[in-house]
């Protein structure tokens, strides 16, 4: 039986035998690299689209209520109602700060009538200013 010798190494061997070519190999990719990293269209500032709800409200009921959006609950606009303090009557109401002083400022939804709203992401709290105790949280997520 006849012996083979086994040959091989693969690329390793290749570059360890030819050390010149190696390095003329690495220097080529570099300066090549080097050429061509001031081609690749690398924008610093991507265009981000946030997200964006469209929240549509529609009055139900019988009377005319407002959507609000508040910083932190607390009463409406109505100083007789704020001392209600909501369907329980016991702890009167902080009048909210975003709610208009004047009753005449509000912008109220008939009954019937639907409103549409464009909210970013976040957290966003809604209440009636002229019935307070009349509560929404929307939370919007990516």
């Amino acid at each position: 039986m006849k012996s083979r010798k086994r040959r091989g190494g693969g690329l390793s061997s290749w570059a360890i035998n030819r050390p010149i070519g190696t390095v003329m190999l690495t220097a080529t990719l570099l300066v090549l690299g080097l050429v061509y990293v001031g081609r690749i269209p690398v924008d610093m500032l991507p265009r981000i689209v946030y997200p964006n709800v469209s929240v549509r409200v529609t009055n139900s009921g019988g009377e005319g209520h407002t959507f609000t959006e508040v910083a932190a609950f607390g009463g409406g606009s109505i100083p007789p109602l704020n001392g209600v303090g909501g369907p329980a009557g016991t702890v009167p109401l902080v009048p909210a700060g975003q709610c208009p002083a004047n009753p005449a400022l509000l912008s109220v939804v008939a009954p019937g009538d639907t409103i549409a709203i464009k909210l970013p992401e976040g957290v966003h709290k809604f209440q009636c200013c002229i019935h307070p105790w009349m509560r929404a949280v929307v939370d919007v997520e990516d």
